[in-house]
């Protein structure tokens, strides 16, 4: 990659959103057919939404090089997920929404997550006594629209930002 590009797209993902943010860039054309459902969201509501659940999980003791597993289906939800975990220079664990909770205990337990961000249909499949604190991300939303200090790890392109099993 050219120095120039480096400096157009940052040093990290969350750098990445931030920029197409600055530019005003729509992010997603067709959210939901359902009604009175918005059609068009900017990566700049992105990215203030993830920086708003980012400093929910500060306050919620979510330190860097942390690791908080998202599992449930692909979404505004899911996406703002993903970045938010970024900002606080946490790691994503992303988890597909489709696997097996036997494979799940595995992967929590190789990881060691502060954190499981699921959707509904997961969390119905969790065991009792999980042991891992559960945030529901059709709450994301919600959450992401309080307000919150503003939170933001020193990120670079060197840092751990995902850990993916397969």
């Amino acid at each position: 990659m050219t120095l120039q590009n480096r400096e157009i797209l940052g040093e990290s993902l969350v750098d990445v959103l931030d920029s197409a943010a600055q530019r005003g860039e729509v992010a997603i054309k067709q959210l939901s057919s359902r009604v009175n459902r918005r059609s068009e969201l900017t990566y700049s509501e992105i990215s203030q939404s993830s920086q708003r659940l980012a400093s929910f999980l500060s306050q919620h003791d979510v330190l860097p090089n942390d690791r908080v597993l998202i599992w449930g289906p692909n979404s505004l939800q899911w996406v703002i997920s993903y970045f938010g975990i970024l900002r606080t220079g946490a790691v994503v664990v992303p988890f597909d929404e489709k696997r097996e909770v036997s494979f799940l205990s595995r992967v929590v337990e190789a990881t060691q997550p502060r954190f499981v961000i699921a959707g509904e249909v997961q969390r119905g499949q969790l065991p009792s006594g999980f042991g891992v604190p559960i945030i529901d991300m059709e709450q994301i939303g919600y959450i992401a629209e309080v307000e919150g200090s503003q939170v933001g790890a020193d990120l670079s392109r060197a840092d751990l930002a995902e850990i993916v099993f397969t």
